[in-house]
């Protein structure tokens, strides 16, 4: 397949640009910028969470990833990706940048970490082995966890860019070359 290229100068777009309807450009503005948005928070959801930094435990993060309707407010396209008020709420933004937790109620923060895993034979000794977790209780006055951004790599990877302008530009080019015929 034969790939054209076509050249298309600045004022040959802005006299195209022109003869579209100023609502025919908006809709294909949010409807490219939409699209874009769900690629992103697919893209959160499969890189970030999934196999990045933070690993799947219960999936409430996960699945709390939303994108809002795209709005023009002047000449400016805004929408948001983010996370819905729901328990993930809570720690999504101590995952994106961080936080030190300290003892409020009594003087420790009590919880399990995991230090190992052995191998033990299941049950009427079978020679088959299954994991199991080794942990241990700590006691601390406090805890830093550092940030683990999922978040905003999503706003800055090139993929995600180039995605959003090319699902606007593909619109905008249907548009023009129904409005050149």
């Amino acid at each position: 397949m034969i790939n054209p290229v076509v050249e298309i100068s600045q004022d040959d777009v802005t006299t195209l640009m022109a003869k579209l309807e100023a609502a025919t450009r908006d809709e294909d503005v949010i409807s490219g910028m939409t699209d874009g948005a769900i690629h992103m928070k697919e893209w959160i959801q499969a890189n970030r969470l999934t196999n990045g930094p933070l690993f799947i435990r219960s999936g409430l993060l996960r699945n709390s990833i939303f994108n809002s309707t795209i709005e023009k407010s002047g000449d400016t396209y805004q929408g948001k990706i983010g996370i819905e008020k729901t328990k993930a709420s809570i720690y999504g933004p101590v995952h994106e940048y961080g936080m030190t937790i300290h003892a409020k109620n009594k003087p420790y923060l009590c919880f399990q970490i995991q230090t190992g895993t052995r191998f033990m034979s299941l049950r009427g000794g079978a020679r088959l082995k299954h994991p199991v977790a080794l942990s241990r209780w700590v006691k601390v006055k406090s805890v830093t966890i550092p940030a683990r951004p999922f978040m905003k790599p999503a706003a800055e990877e090139k993929e995600n860019i180039n995605y959003l302008v090319e699902a606007i530009s593909e619109r905008l080019t249907k548009e023009i070359a129904k409005a050149n015929s």
